[in-house]
C-alpha cells in the first residue's frame, strides 16, 4: 500500500506543470519586489545609507566590465532579445502549440528583468533627497529670490555663450565629442573630494549607436540601463546640452536617481570643468531650468532678461527649439506618458515635470553660494 501511495505521488509531482510553474514564479518576483520598494519608500533609514553603498560597488564594477565594449551593450541586448521574441513567437503560430508556454517565458524574463534593475539601482530612488546630503535648504523662494537667480544663470551663460568655440553655423563646436564622453565620466572626480555621495565609476559615457534617431523622437536624449550600468547619451540632443546631459546621466551610475537631482549633480560636476565647454553647457541648461521657472511665475520679467549682450545665448535658446521641433509628435507623447508612469512608481509625484524641479536646487545653490558674494 505505501508503494502504491509513493508511486501516486510522483505521478502527481510529474503533472504540475512547468507553465504553472513560470507563472508563479513570475508572480512571485514581481510581487516581491513590489513589496521591497514598499519598505524601501515606508522605512528608507533602515535601507540607507548601506543600500546605495552597495548599489553604487556593483554599479561601478559592472561598469568597469562593460567599458571594455566601445559600444552599448544593452542596445544590442535589446535586438536580440526582440529577435528571439518574434521568432519564437512565429515558431509557436506555425505550429500552433505551446503558445501558453511561450507566454509564460516571455512573462518570466520580464519579471527577471524587473526584479534586477529594482534590486541593482531602482531602490536608489528612495534614498535621503540630494539636498540634504549637500545641506541645501530647498523652499519656496520669494519672486525677488527667483529673478535675481534666474538674472545670474542667464548672466554667467551668455557670458560663456561668447567664449566657446563655434562651427560655421554658428553653433557649439562638437569636434572634440568623443572626448566629451571621456570628461563626462570623470566629471565627478574633482567635487566627489568634498562631496562623497558623488563618488564612484569614472568610465567614458557612451553613445547610442542603434537606436538614437528613435530616442529622438521619443524626447529621450540619454538613458542609464543599471543591468549593464551604461550611461548613454543620444548623440543628436542638441549640442549645447551634450556635455551636460552625458553628466546627467553619469550621475545615475553614481546611484544619484531622481531627474531633479541628477540634474543638479550634472550642473556641478559640468560647472566645476576645466573644460570650457563643458561649463558652458552646466549653465546653458542651469539658465534654461531657472528661466522657466521665472516664466511661470512673471512672464515680464523674464522676457526681459533677453537684453542686446544676451543675444547669443538667446540664437542657442532659438536653435535648440527649431532643432527638437522637428521631433514631436504622438511618439513622443506616448513616450513621456510612460517616463511619467515609470517616475510615479519609483516615488517621484511629479513624474516627467521632475526634471524641470532642478530649478529648485540651482537656486538654493545661487543662494547659498552666490547671493551674498
Amino acid at each position: 500500500m505505501k508503494k502504491q501511495d509513493d508511486e501516486n505521488n510522483t505521478e502527481r509531482r510529474r503533472k504540475i506543470s512547468p507553465n504553472l510553474v513560470r507563472l508563479l514564479v513570475s508572480l512571485g518576483l514581481v510581487l516581491s519586489t513590489f513589496g521591497v520598494m514598499f519598505l524601501f519608500s515606508r522605512f528608507p533609514d533602515w535601507f540607507f545609507p548601506w543600500y546605495r553603498d552597495v548599489s553604487r560597488t556593483l554599479l561601478t564594477w559592472i561598469s568597469t566590465v562593460m567599458s571594455v565594449l566601445p559600444f552599448a551593450l544593452w542596445e544590442f541586448l535589446i535586438v536580440l532579445l526582440a529577435l528571439g521574441i518574434v521568432i519564437t513567437l512565429i515558431i509557436v503560430i506555425i505550429r500552433r502549440r505551446r503558445f501558453f508556454m511561450w507566454l509564460t517565458s516571455i512573462l518570466l524574463i520580464a519579471s527577471i528583468i524587473f526584479a534586477v534593475f529594482t534590486d541593482v539601482w531602482g531602490l536608489d530612488h528612495y534614498a535621503p533627497e540630494l539636498h540634504e546630503e549637500l545641506g541645501l535648504e530647498i523652499r519656496q523662494y520669494t519672486k525677488d529670490e527667483l529673478k535675481k537667480a534666474a538674472a545670474y544663470y542667464v548672466d554667467r551663460a551668455a557670458e560663456l555663450a561668447k567664449e566657446v568655440p563655434r562651427d560655421e553655423n554658428g553653433l557649439l563646436d562638437r569636434s572634440n565629442y568623443k572626448e566629451w564622453l571621456v570628461t563626462a565620466g570623470k566629471s565627478y572626480e574633482k567635487i566627489s573630494e568634498e562631496m562623497p555621495v558623488f563618488r564612484g565609476s569614472k568610465v567614458p559615457v557612451k553613445e547610442s549607436l542603434l537606436f538614437w534617431k528613435a530616442l529622438s523622437y521619443m524626447g529621450i536624449t540619454g538613458i542609464f540601463v543599471d543591468v549593464t550600468a551604461e550611461s548613454t547619451v543620444n548623440p543628436d540632443a542638441f549640442v549645447s546640452s551634450l556635455p551636460f546631459t552625458m553628466c546627467h546621466e553619469a550621475a545615475h551610475r553614481l546611484t544619484i536617481a531622481g531627474e531633479d537631482e541628477a540634474n543638479f549633480a550634472a550642473f556641478l560636476a559640468a560647472s566645476s570643468s576645466d573644460d570650457l565647454i563643458f561649463r558652458y553647457s552646466a549653465y546653458y541648461s542651469a539658465s534654461i531650468y531657472v528661466y522657466n521657472a521665472l516664466y511661470k511665475a512673471d512672464a515680464g520679467a523674464a522676457r526681459a532678461l533677453w537684453t542686446p549682450e544676451r543675444e547669443q545665448l538667446r540664437l542657442d535658446y532659438d536653435a535648440a527649439g527649431n532643432h527638437y521641433e522637428k521631433y514631436e509628435g504622438k511618439v513622443q507623447e506616448v513616450s513621456d506618458k510612460i517616463n511619467d508612469t515609470y517616475l510615479k512608481t519609483y516615488s517621484e509625484p511629479s513624474g516627467v515635470q521632475s526634471y524641470g524641479e532642478a530649478a529648485d536646487y540651482l537656486i538654493a545653490w545661487y543662494l547659498k553660494e552666490y547671493a551674498q558674494k
